[in-house]
């Protein structure tokens, strides 16, 4: 029995050191810096580049929602991918990754009302397309939906990088609500527990017997 309790201590120790060390993404909602409600910010990838904390702008111009533009998904703030210029592409750096682990990036992505809207997602060598049909949606009803983008760390360190795949203005993708998650495997403190109590339960029984 000690020993199932030193496993299951051991498991759960395992599953907080992962916890304490998990990897975090700077402003995923866009929240900071405050825009005056209502309208919006442009940034370029130029002299204003990183005024979106924790984002750089790599490419053409991006927009900052401000709250009561558009409806958000988390928060009161988000982005539209396209500015009034080229094609918008945002990165931050990511650091912390465990080499072999298995995690997700999870984003809220809607559009500009109006058609079609794409987005590129990218971390170190894994890149994916996302498409947002936005031809029924309301700036009042934006319709979020939740993405993820999957991969395999193969370094402590990476680039995560979203990228506009239109380049009109008012026609772009909305990002929001930018988090990552751990895709930890199952650690059978469960089963251990079951263990345990049935241990403890056939103890108790024994000892109510001998006491009869």
């Amino acid at each position: 029995m000690n020993g199932l309790i030193a496993a299951a201590a051991i498991a759960i120790a395992a599953i907080a050191a992962r916890a304490a060390g998990a990897v975090t993404i700077v402003n995923g909602s866009f929240e900071s810096p405050l825009v005056t409600p209502g309208t919006f910010n442009t940034y370029d990838s130029g002299a204003s580049s990183t005024f979106l904390d924790g984002w750089t702008v790599t490419s053409g111009t991006i927009d900052h929602i401000g709250a009561g533009f558009w409806q958000a998904s988390d928060g009161s703030q988000s982005l539209d991918l396209v500015g009034f210029t080229g094609i918008g592409a945002i990165e931050q750096s990511l650091t912390g990754l465990t080499i072999g682990a298995s995690y997700s990036i999870l984003f809220d992505m809607a559009g500009n009302p109006g058609g079609l809207r794409t987005l590129l997602a990218s971390f170190g060598a894994v890149s994916q397309q996302f498409d947002f049909d936005a031809t029924s949606t309301t700036t009042t009803n934006m319709g979020w939906v939740t993405y993820s983008l999957d991969f395999v760390a193969a370094a402590t360190n990476g680039v995560l990088s979203f990228t506009s795949r239109d380049n009109s203005c008012c026609k772009g993708a909305a990002l929001d609500n930018v988090r990552i998650v751990e895709n930890v495997a199952p650690i059978p403190v469960p089963a251990a527990g079951l263990l345990l109590l049935g241990a403890v339960g056939g103890l108790m029984a024994a000892r109510g017997r001998r006491a009869s």
